[in-house]
């Protein structure tokens, strides 16, 4: 963030750690016989997005003419997962990721395009 700043940005847009134990080789991984999400990788991206927003809210602190914006996609993705018939998929075993990509894009464009950086 401060190569960035110092070259010259103000207002940056920070992606947070997804529901990386759900993607499918964590549960091929760490998700047993069934290919359940893997706690531990989620646990850490947890972890790992408290850590970020401290960092950001310090960094504005640090530089107050910075504008950072937090991109939560752990909840969103969070939710596709747990509701894929809400996401264009009804199968309950093994589903596909093509529903989920779509709507993680539509995501992106609607925090990009509504939350004024």
């Amino acid at each position: 963030m401060q190569e960035l700043y110092g070259l010259g940005a103000r207002r940056i847009g920070i992606i947070g750690m997804p529901y990386i134990g759900c993607v499918p080789s964590q549960r091929t991984i760490g998700g047993g016989m069934y290919r359940h999400c893997s706690g531990l990788e989620n646990e850490a991206a947890i972890v790992f997005n408290s850590k970020l927003v401290s960092q950001m809210d310090a960094f504005e602190n640090k530089f107050p003419e910075a504008k950072l914006v937090y991109l939560d996609i752990y909840n969103p993705f969070m939710h596709m997962i747990q509701n894929p018939d809400k996401y264009g998929n009804n199968q309950t075993q093994a589903f596909s990721f093509l529903p989920i990509i779509g709507s993680l894009i539509y995501l992106y464009t609607y925090y990009w395009t509504v939350i004024p950086l």
